[in-house]
């Protein structure tokens, strides 16, 4: 089954202030830099990052790096660019992961895949929300294309059965939006 990674690397960083969050040092590296490792620890047939920073893009050298084609900097946005980046391979399914979760690792990737189904693929929840990474097989590329607003994939998590839902820590679920959560999550970065 071949497989491509996928990091949504294009957020506009309104909440964080005029820096990128994702080049943002978080434990002596840029955040980016987590998630990316996580799907480096995967056998993947092609790793493609979608970027709106061309700066990001130096952190990802062995990515394919895509530039966000809409406008718009919503999740749906970056997520369309990713599928018409898939696309150009023939890939049996996707695996999703978002630049500024840096508390996913590839063992947690790996435990997602283990509830992979090529019927309707699998994704993250902790408590009710439903949340990336997910995993999903080609079938369903069309869908994730017709996805609009900032909600992602999240129309076609819910429609998951509960067995294809990896259940996540708080941590592992933690995505960092503002300055303030650096200082928390560097504490916990140090304490890994």
């Amino acid at each position: 089954m071949k497989t491509a990674g996928v990091l949504l690397a294009a957020g506009a960083s309104q909440r964080f202030g005029a820096q990128d969050k994702l080049l943002t040092d978080l434990g002596g590296r840029p955040m980016v830099s987590y998630a990316a490792n996580a799907l480096r620890g995967l056998d993947l047939d092609y790793k493609i990052a979608v970027i709106s920073n061309q700066a990001v893009r130096a952190e990802l050298p062995d990515f394919q790096c895509v530039t966000r084609t809409s406008g718009t900097t919503t999740q749906s946005a970056s997520l369309k660019t990713a599928i018409q980046g898939v696309n150009r391979h023939e890939v049996d399914r996707v695996v999703i992961v978002l630049g500024d979760m840096p508390f996913v690792t590839s063992s947690t990737l790996r435990k997602l895949l283990s509830v992979y189904s090529t019927e309707h693929g699998c994704g993250s929840i902790n408590g009710h929300r439903l949340s990336p990474p997910a995993s999903f097989p080609r079938h369903t590329f069309n869908a994730l294309m017709a996805q609009s607003g900032d909600q992602g994939a999240r129309a076609l998590l819910r429609m998951l059965p509960k067995k294809a839902l990896l259940p996540l820590s708080d941590i592992e679920a933690a995505d960092i939006d503002t300055q303030d959560q650096i200082a928390l999550y560097t504490h916990v970065i140090q304490t890994r």
